[in-house]
């Protein structure tokens, strides 16, 4: 387990600006996830594919280099980051 430790001079209440912030990251991630999901899913409706199994498909090589499947791929990619992003930021605990 990392630890960081926020050492400040005021007596601000510096807890609820931490939380603050945490929550708006988490809000943004959230907005992000939803529109990167939203472009997924109209690819998915074009080609008649999952995203999961064209991306399989497009490392293997087996999609071509239409302009269409590299942004599906770079979208793709985006939500995973997304995705892993939010999951470390749920993971944080402020301890007092």
């Amino acid at each position: 387990m990392n630890q960081l430790i926020i050492e400040y001079k005021t007596q601000d209440p510096i807890r609820s600006l931490v939380e603050n912030a945490l929550h708006k990251e988490e809000r943004m991630l959230e907005m992000g996830i939803k529109h990167t999901a939203e472009l997924l899913k109209r690819y998915e409706e074009k080609y008649n594919i999952p995203s999961k199994v064209f991306f399989e498909k497009m490392e293997n090589g087996e999609m071509g280099d239409d302009f269409d499947f590299i942004g599906w791929a770079g979208e793709y990619e985006i939500l995973q980051r997304l995705k892993q992003k939010l999951k470390n930021l749920m993971e944080i605990k402020i301890c007092s």
